[in-house]
């Protein structure tokens, strides 16, 4: 706010760590969508607001089972979780298993497609960018591959 009072008119972009609902509750709607002062964007590596159908039907039973809305990287702890009970479901029960079984693995969850390199680094993980509209991030779309790729559709 003191940086725009002052008269900036530059976009504004952060982490995730600005990802919370206090701060899309203060910034004013004009200027998160770039009007008189620049845009606020904000990314994360996490999908935030749900965009497809599965992600929704998640946040409904989150919200219904914990009686709030899933926090930041809920949806992602939930694929990961899911990618471990399918290998133990397909028979790797030790952590050596578990750690063959995912490096071969293409699993689809709410997300994305969860899979590994060979050094065991989550592949190709998005960052959705967001900006915000009347108190609430809006997902802008996912910046995948060097590209920034419309979400929802």
């Amino acid at each position: 706010r003191q940086l725009r009072d002052q008269g900036v008119d530059a976009a504004f972009m952060s982490g995730d760590g600005m990802f919370l609902g206090a701060f899309a509750g203060v910034v004013d709607g004009s200027r998160a969508t770039g009007g008189a002062d620049g845009p606020v964007i904000v990314t994360c590596p996490c999908v935030g607001v749900a965009t497809t159908p599965n992600q929704e039907a998640f946040a409904e039973r989150f919200t219904e089972a914990w009686g709030s809305a899933p926090f930041n990287f809920a949806p992602e702890a939930y694929d990961a979780t899911n990618v471990l009970l399918a290998g133990i479901d397909s028979g790797a029960r030790t952590r050596s298993g578990l750690l063959a079984w995912v490096s071969d693995v293409s699993f689809t969850g709410i997300t994305s497609v969860v899979g590994f390199d060979a050094d065991g680094e989550a592949e190709g993980p998005a960052v959705y960018v967001f900006t915000v509209s009347d108190g609430s991030f809006v997902t802008v779309g996912r910046f995948e591959d060097g590209e920034l790729q419309p979400v929802g559709d």
